[in-house]
């Protein structure tokens, strides 16, 4: 069941999903963020995309998950939704707002290109694509489920983040 669908410009090459209930929703980045391609906390986590420009991104809840495949890069986390169920999603300073039930999820992250083969610095003619989908229930170990050439994660993947 897709719950938005929105276009966001993307500031510094990242895009926040955080619970409302946060006193401070945004995550500070260390360099094995960076590598890894997100910040996380409970509660908060902030997803690497490829350029800063414009963006369609697609919020979903299913039951069953299938990758896109078209997708570049795909990370899995878990994300509990506590308080009133609303989720911002930012991309510092365009904000929007997202229902979710609240409850324990799976939440995937992929990313891609509207048009054009490369990965990197987004050509002029093209436009990022982002797909979040929680899928409810069994809370996920954090994974790199798709890595692109950007990405050199550390192993174990860094699960602590100072908020901002």
């Amino acid at each position: 069941m897709i719950l938005a669908s929105m276009d966001i410009l993307v500031s510094y090459s990242s895009i926040v999903i955080a619970d409302t209930s946060l006193d401070r929703m945004f995550n500070d980045w260390s360099d094995a963020h960076v590598r890894q391609g997100f910040s996380w906390r409970q509660g908060s986590v902030s997803f690497g995309t490829f350029d800063s420009i414009d963006m369609l991104l697609e919020v979903q809840i299913v039951a069953d998950w299938k990758p896109r495949d078209d997708a570049l890069r795909i990370i899995q986390v878990p994300f509990a939704v506590n308080g009133s169920g609303t989720l911002l999603i930012d991309s510092l300073g365009m904000e929007h707002y997202v229902s979710v039930p609240v409850g324990e999820y799976c939440l995937i992250y992929e990313h891609g290109l509207l048009r054009g083969p490369g990965v990197g610095k987004v050509k002029s003619d093209e436009k990022l694509w982002g797909l979040l989908t929680f899928i409810p229930g069994d809370i996920p170990e954090p994974k790199i489920v798709l890595a692109d050439e950007e990405l050199d994660p550390p192993n174990p993947l860094v699960m602590t983040a100072e908020p901002i």
